[in-house]
Formats: structure tokens, C-alpha cells, sequence
């Protein structure tokens, strides 16, 4: 991605690169063979923290103009000025074509960017181990969904329970069409699908500490050396072994994000009215209710809730679009009280 301009002996020489790494406000910059540790400019820091300001002060802004927690994100391509001594910072930031992204925790609506620029989402869940947790599965692929990115899941620790059990939780995805990978990164079972999966791609790799994120990396390349942590005996929840995301390249082709474990995800902004087209298996129900402005929760002659109620629907499924979409609904009733005071 290295693109030297023409530089003289007083100019500075510029470059593409991408973001691969994010460490304490400095930015780790891949361009071709090189890496570069980069702060972001003052002045490019102000406009995309502070878009909503015309005033050349920090401290003259509304604390609600502030919409990106970190307006540099792993994965970003961006453009560096290098100094003397090799030294970089980030002048810009080129357009992204995709963004993963969840609601900053905090009192005020800020957006958090996992990942900029991915290809896909693989998922990675536990059967045990932790147990495998339904409504964090479906609020990272609504994510996926409305950030247009495919989504994969892998199901992993499938030796510590019986194929009933691992195949239960995987045919609810499989028949909504989602791909689903079966591994055991302990046995070494299912490596070569999940290798598969990762191929040619940028893929973001998700899911809550100790479901074994690290370890299947170590499996498919031994030589990124990545940290492992073993399951609390006492919660039953993983601990983070991935402390930041960062961009690792696989040996195979393509490369991966690997992010620290999600315990909880609250979503950032998906309209109320957006919502049961992030459900595909709800699309050959919408339009088919009573009301025209159903929104498949309580409504009387609901198709979407009746196709539930029949098993069309898996329960866990939908259990997860209503928690979402009551969710959204009182969200924006808090905003349009907070607009209008």
C-alpha cells in the first residue's frame, strides 16, 4: 500500500497505509514493508472528532457534537507525512467502505469503531466453556447485517459435549443461512474450515473471552504466538487474553482482526423501522401482519410473531430481535425528549 509521492530535500514524503494496531492514542501505520507509529495531527483530530464545530477551539464545542470515540480505527487507510528520523503522523483518512462499529459505554451516545474497511465477521463462539450466549451471537450479526458486512460463525470446544448439542445451537444459523464452522481448537478438529473461511479476506474475528479466538489462530498459524487464557472456574466467563484489536497476516493469504472479548454489545444506530430486515429469516413475513406499522413485538395479527410461535422462527432468535427492537424503541424516545428540552 506504500505510495511515495515526489518529494524534495524540504518536503516531507507522504504515504498510504493502514491502521493495524492502536496503542494509547499512537497508531501503528503498515505501508508496503514498514510499519510506522503515528499520532494523528491536531488539526485532523479536531474535524472528525468535532465536525459540528466552526470554531477553531476545542473547548468551544458541544460535548454532543462529539460522535466517534476513536476517529482512527484499526483497519483504516490512511495517509502519513514522515519527518526526520522516520518519524510519521497521520494527515488523513480515506473513505471507508465498510464499518463495524457499537455504541461507546457512557452516558452520552457515542459511536465506537471496532474495525473500518473488513470483509467479513467470523464469529466465534464457545458451546461451553463459556456457554455459548444467543443474544450476543444475534446482536453481532444485526451489526454485521447493518454494516453490510457476511457474516460467519465458527462453534468451537465442540469436543467437550455431545454433536446433538453443538448441532442444536449451529442449525439455527445454518437455516437462517448463515455458514456455520464446527472446531475444536484443543483436537485440532475442523482447522481446515476455518482456515477456509478466513481465506483472501479481512475478516474481524468477535466474540466473548475464553471461546478460543486465540487459540484457533495458533492452530491455522503457530507463529503469531498469541496470548491464551483459561476460563474462570469461579464465573464461567472468559478473561482477555486480547487486550487491543490489531491486524495479523496469515501466511495462507488474507489477514485477521483479532478483538478483545465482548461481553455485551449495545449496538449504535439502527433505526427502529431498519430492524426485522436485519433478521432474514423475518423477510418472508414483513408485510403479511395486520398492521401496516407492526412492529412485531405485542401487536394483535402479527405474521412474524405468529411464524415464531410455529417454530418457523427459532424462539432465541426472536427473543433477541424483541429485546432489541424495545431496545431501540426506548432510545429514541429518550432522544426525541432530550432534542426537544
Amino acid at each position: 500500500m506504500r505510495e511515495p509521492l515526489i518529494a524534495t530535500q524540504n518536503e516531507p514524503e507522504s504515504l498510504l497505509g493502514q491502521v493495524v494496531r492502536e496503542s494509547r492514542g499512537h497508531f501503528y501505520v503498515r505501508a508496503g514493508d514498514e510499519t510506522y507509529i503515528c499520532p494523528v495531527r491536531s488539526k485532523l483530530r479536531k474535524q472528525l472528532i468535532y465536525p459540528e464545530s466552526d470554531s477553531g477551539l476545542r473547548g468551544a464545542t458541544s460535548v454532543r457534537s462529539i460522535r466517534d470515540l476513536n476517529p482512527i480505527a484499526v483497519g483504516d487507510v490512511v495517509r502519513i507525512t514522515l519527518g526526520e528520523g522516520g518519524k510519521g503522523a497521520i494527515d488523513e483518512r480515506l473513505p471507508r467502505k465498510t464499518v463495524l462499529a457499537r455504541r461507546a459505554s457512557g452516558q452520552r451516545p457515542i459511536r465506537q469503531v471496532i474495525v473500518a474497511n473488513a470483509d467479513q465477521l467470523l464469529t466465534v463462539f464457545a458451546v461451553v466453556q463459556p456457554d455459548f450466549e444467543p443474544k450476543l451471537a444475534d446482536r453481532l450479526l444485526t451489526s454485521a447485517e447493518h454494516a453490510d458486512l457476511p457474516a460467519v460463525i465458527c462453534i468451537n470446544k465442540i469436543d467437550l459435549v455431545a454433536e446433538s448439542d453443538f448441532r442444536r445451537i449451529g442449525d439455527v444459523y445454518e437455516n437462517v443461512g448463515y455458514p456455520v464452522v464446527y472446531t475444536s481448537a484443543l483436537r485440532d478438529t475442523g482447522i481446515d474450515g476455518f482456515r477456509s473461511a478466513l481465506l483472501g479476506k479481512l475478516t474481524v474475528l468477535a466474540g466473548p473471552s475464553g471461546a478460543g479466538k486465540s487459540s484457533l489462530l495458533n492452530r491455522i498459524q503457530p507463529g503469531l504466538g498469541l496470548k491464551i487464557k483459561e476460563v474462570s472456574t469461579v464465573t464461567g466467563e472468559g478473561t482477555h487474553a486480547t487486550t487491543a484489536s490489531q491486524i495479523f497476516d496469515l501466511d495462507m493469504g488474507g489477514s485477521v482482526v483479532d478483538t478483545p472479548g465482548i461481553r455485551y454489545l449495545d449496538t449504535w444506530e439502527i433505526p427502529l423501522d431498519e430492524l426485522p430486515e436485519l433478521f432474514p429469516e423475518m423477510h418472508p413475513y414483513i408485510g403479511q401482519c395486520r398492521f401496516t406499522s407492526c412492529a412485531h413485538v405485542e401487536e394483535p395479527g402479527c405474521a412474524v410473531r405468529q411464524a415464531a410461535e410455529e417454530g418457523a422462527i427459532a424462539s432465541s432468535r426472536y427473543e433477541s430481535y424483541r429485546e432489541l427492537s424495545i431496545e431501540l424503541r426506548d432510545a429514541e424516545k429518550r432522544a426525541r425528549h432530550s432534542s426537544s428540552s
